[in-house]
């Protein structure tokens, strides 16, 4: 925000990303304005949400007790190309895991799987 009163132009914000699952009829993106990144901001979003939560591993997240947490696969594939790339030689587990990662999953991951095969 560059003209937030209160505050300077070159202060950060932090806008805080919540979606609903694809089953929903209308799946649903909210972007949460919020001064800063401390976990008062989900908890006070979600209060006492407690379905599934996949997020980036970021601590605020960790902190909402009811929620089942999984993680980001994108997230985790990072850590596995890291560990490929710091590898001498090819192969080995860091491999093999990204090629897992590179399997489609679910009907959403075929069509897109197949989408890049044309």
């Amino acid at each position: 925000m560059l003209k937030e009163k209160g505050k300077e132009a070159t202060s950060n914000s932090y806008m805080w990303a919540y979606r609903s699952s694809e089953d929903g009829d209308q799946p649903i993106v909210l972007l949460d304005y919020q001064p800063g990144r401390g976990q008062a901001h989900p908890q006070t979003f979600l209060g006492d949400y407690r379905g599934i939560l996949a997020s980036d591993g970021y601590t605020a997240w960790r902190t909402l007790h009811g929620a089942t947490h999984v993680g980001c696969m994108a997230h985790s594939r990072r850590r596995f190309v890291e560990a490929f790339k710091a590898r001498k030689k090819g192969g080995g587990q860091p491999e093999q895991a990204l090629r897992f990662f590179e399997q489609p999953t679910g009907s959403k991951g075929r069509r897109e799987a197949k989408a890049r095969q044309r």
